[in-house]
């Protein structure tokens, strides 16, 4: 049984989704049906430990030629507590991928994405007002904080910096969701940066995790929350099987939705917010868009 070496380690609604699927197109690169596995950064499943984390996901043989093994959680970069587990599981040889996105943008597309899988009843302005009192309370019962931290997953530059220094800068391959903008690019620094040969007849286009809105909020529920028949199904149908059925269900679910633009005002709160982040993600040597500063490529 081999460990995963490849994070595509966040962020929420950056690209991870469209990342994972490019990378589970090469033939070298197995992952998961569910790709978020959260093992590093949700405290009960890395109870469970290691063994079960290789066997629950990374046990099935059908890696054909597969050669590295992919975790593509996007909640692992916000986790100081998942950096350190990766430090500890994979020490000096895993590969992480970055995708990175205005934050101000990302956090909006956050909230809505919360609003679909209905983890969220407040309205914008009062999530970001109640956003700290809920990270801390949701950290204290060792649930999922990061639901409702619009703002925190964000900080990308104080994020980054951490990671590399635990986990060493140069096994890094950051990318931002302009890069996405020509996934043959993006396929030929992917493979480059995992040691893979140069391919011919890269896909040129690709657009994974569209935001949209359930048809029926009893389907979706019934395939994400947990239930007597999904505890029968587990134990009779196989991981890889049942994951891919469950997210082809939600993805046939899911209807088109626009959300309507965010309010000025609190769009240039958001900007002065995390302004001081970006300097220092520049500080690190990524190549931050203006528009990120200035918000004038907004959509």
């Amino acid at each position: 049984m081999r460990d995963p070496s490849v994070f595509v380690l966040g962020a929420q609604k950056c690209g991870t989704t469209t990342v994972a699927d490019l990378l589970a197109e090469q033939p070298e690169v197995f992952v998961p049906s569910i790709k978020e596995t959260y093992f590093f950064c949700d405290p009960a499943r890395f109870e469970l430990g290691t063994d079960w984390y290789r066997s629950e996901f990374y046990a099935v043989k059908a890696f054909g030629a597969a050669k590295l093994l992919c975790d593509a959680t996007p909640f692992y970069l916000a986790s100081s507590c998942a950096i350190d587990r990766l430090a500890n599981f994979n020490p000096g040889s895993g590969r992480y991928i970055v995708c990175l996105r205005d934050p101000v943008d990302r956090a909006y597309s956050a909230y809505w994405h919360q609003q679909r899988l209905g983890n969220e009843t407040l309205d914008f302005e009062q999530a970001l007002a109640s956003e700290s009192e809920r990270v801390s309370l949701a950290r204290e019962r060792g649930q999922r904080w990061w639901r409702h931290a619009y703002v925190e997953v964000g900080m990308f530059g104080s994020q980054l910096r951490y990671a590399f220094e635990r986990l060493g800068r140069e096994n890094f391959l950051i990318l931002t969701s302009e890069d996405l903008r020509d996934i043959a690019e993006v396929q030929i620094r992917i493979r480059a940066f995992l040691g893979l040969p140069r391919r011919e007849g890269l896909p040129s286009s690709k657009r994974s995790n569209a935001s949209g809105r359930p048809r029926s909020r009893f389907l979706q529920d019934a395939v994400n929350r947990p239930s007597i028949a999904k505890r029968f199904i587990r134990k009779v149908v196989p991981r890889e099987l049942r994951s891919s059925i469950g997210r082809n269900l939600l993805e046939l679910n899911l209807k088109p939705f626009r959300y309507p633009p965010m309010n000025e005002r609190t769009r240039g709160e958001l900007r002065s917010r995390f302004k001081s982040d970006l300097y220092e993600l520049q500080a690190h040597g990524v190549m931050v868009p203006q528009s990120w500063f200035s918000g004038s490529q907004h959509g």
